[in-house]
C-alpha cells in the first residue's frame, strides 16, 4: 500500500451551505441510481475514512466466540441427555433459536469477508474467513460474492438477484401459517443455490464439522450423543429457524416498491428485535452499507451516529421500527441518531459531542463521553493524517478533502 501525504485540517472548518444532490430519472429495467451525496465538513469526513480501517481481530474473535459457545451448548446437551433425554430434547428449542442467532452472525462475517471487510489482505481474508464461517455455514466466499456483488454494482435492476429473487417468491404474509411455511422452505432453497452450496461443497462442510464438533464431542460423551447433539443444536436450527430469520431480515432491508433510488429503497432496521435477533452484530445499519461498503460492521454504530450528526442528506433516510413494519423518517425515531456510538466524537474534540450539521456552534453544548479514551486535542499546528485509502482498480488513491462526495461503492480493488 502506498504511504499516503499528510494533510493538514484546520481546527474550525467552516460549513459548506447544503446542496441538494442532482436525481437523475430512473428507467425501468435498470439500475436505481444512487440518490445520496454526502454533505460533510472535512474533520467528520476524515473521521469517517478512519471508520474504513478493518481490525482482523474482531470478525474472527466474533467467528471463534460463536463455535465456542455452539460446543458448550452441545457439551451440555450430552451431559442432561444422560439424565433426563426429554428435558434435554425440550430445551434444545430455545438452544435452537440461539444458535441460530449465532448462525446469523457467521453469514453476516461471511457477506464482510465478501467485501474483504476482515482485512485488505486478499489471501488471509478469503482463507480466515472460510475456515471460520464459509465451511461450517455451507457457504463459498467467492460464490456469495459473485451474487452479491450483482446486487450493489446492479441494485434494483433486472439483474439484482435480491429483487428477482423475491419477485419470483411472491409476497410473505405471516398471518398465514401454511403459505408462510412453503415461502420459507422455496425460499431456503433458493438461498443455498444462490451462494454456491453444491455437492461438493456440502461435503467439505460435512467434513468440518465432524472434524470441529462430532469427533471432539464423540471423545468426550460417545458418538450417539455427539451426533444428536450435533442435529438437535446445529442442524435442526440452520434448516428451520435460521431460514426464518434470515428471510425477515432479507426481507426488511430493501423495498423496490416505496422508492426510486437506492437510498429511498434502503433502511435501517432499528426495533429491539431487529437488533437482537434478526440483524445482529450492526447488520441493522443496511443503508449506511449500501453507501459504505467499506465500513466493517463492527464500525457501523459509529458511523451512523457520525452522519446522523453531520451530514442533513444521510438523515433523510428511513427506519424500520417494527417486524416487516412500513418505514418512516430516521429523524423520528428518539435515539435514533445522534448518541449511539461509544466512539462518536474521536477526533473531533476530546470529551464532546459533535454538534449538528444545522445547528449553530454557539447553541452546542459540550457533552461528557464516558466511554471515550482521553486523546489529545487537534491544534492548527498538528497534522492530521488519514489512513484510510481508496482503492480503485488496483491503485491507491489518497482522496483530497473536504469531499462532498460519498467515496467509491467499494472501498477495495475488485476480487480476481
Amino acid at each position: 500500500m502506498q504511504a499516503c501525504s499528510e494533510i493538514v485540517i484546520p481546527t474550525e472548518v467552516a460549513r459548506a451551505p447544503y446542496v441538494a444532490p442532482y436525481v437523475p430519472p430512473h428507467v425501468p429495467g435498470e439500475p436505481y441510481p444512487r440518490g445520496y451525496r454526502a454533505q460533510l465538513d472535512p474533520v467528520a469526513a476524515r473521521r469517517l475514512k478512519e471508520l474504513h480501517v478493518t481490525q482482523f481481530w474482531r470478525p474472527a474473535g466474533r467467528a471463534l466466540a460463536t463455535h465456542a459457545t455452539a460446543f458448550t451448548l452441545m457439551l451440555a446437551f450430552c451431559w442432561l441427555a444422560t439424565i433426563n433425554l426429554a428435558l434435554a430434547l425440550l430445551l434444545a428449542l430455545p438452544a435452537g433459536v440461539l444458535m441460530a442467532r449465532e448462525m446469523r452472525v457467521l453469514e453476516l462475517l461471511v457477506h464482510n469477508a465478501s467485501h474483504r471487510n476482515w482485512t485488505r489482505n486478499k489471501p488471509l481474508n478469503d482463507i480466515a474467513s472460510a475456515l471460520l464461517c464459509g465451511l461450517p455455514m455451507a457457504s463459498s466466499i467467492e460464490a456469495y460474492w459473485e451474487s452479491h456483488r450483482i446486487h450493489h454494482h446492479e441494485f434494483g435492476s433486472t439483474k439484482d438477484p435480491d429483487r428477482a429473487g423475491f419477485e419470483f417468491l411472491g409476497p410473505l404474509d405471516l398471518a398465514d401459517k401454511r403459505a408462510t411455511v412453503k415461502w420459507l422452505v422455496r425460499y431456503a432453497i433458493q438461498y443455498y443455490l444462490a451462494i454456491g452450496a453444491s455437492p461438493k461443497f456440502l461435503a467439505a462442510s460435512l467434513a468440518w464439522h465432524c472434524l470441529v464438533y462430532i469427533l471432539p464431542l464423540s471423545l468426550i460423551a460417545g458418538p450417539a450423543l455427539a451426533l444428536g447433539a450435533w442435529a438437535a443444536l446445529w442442524l435442526f436450527p440452520m434448516l428451520t429457524f435460521l431460514s426464518a430469520l434470515r428471510a425477515i431480515a432479507e426481507r426488511e432491508e430493501h423495498d423496490y416498491e416505496l422508492g426510486t433510488t437506492e437510498f429511498t429503497a434502503t433502511f435501517t432496521n432499528i426495533a429491539r428485535a431487529h437488533r437482537i435477533l434478526f440483524h445482529p452484530w450492526n447488520d441493522h445499519y443496511h443503508l449506511l452499507h449500501h453507501l459504505y461498503a467499506g465500513i466493517p460492521q463492527f464500525n457501523h454504530v459509529e458511523a451512523h451516529a457520525l452522519l446522523m450528526a453531520h451530514d442533513p442528506e444521510y438523515r433523510k433516510c428511513r427506519a424500520r421500527i417494527a417486524i416487516l413494519g412500513a418505514p418512516v423518517p430516521a429523524e423520528d425515531v428518539p435515539g435514533l441518531g445522534r448518541g449511539l456510538g461509544r466512539g462518536l466524537g474521536r477526533g473531533l474534540g476530546r470529551g464532546q459531542m459533535p454538534p449538528r450539521a444545522d445547528q449553530p456552534a454557539a447553541e452546542h453544548e459540550a457533552r461528557p463521553m464516558p466511554h471515550d479514551r482521553p486523546r489529545k486535542p487537534q491544534t492548527p499546528d498538528r497534522p492530521v493524517r488519514a489512513p484510510f485509502l481508496v482503492h480503485t482498480g488496483g491503485r491507491a488513491q489518497q482522496p483530497d478533502l473536504p469531499t462532498l462526495d460519498a467515496p467509491p461503492l467499494f472501498d477495495q480493488p475488485e476480487r480476481g
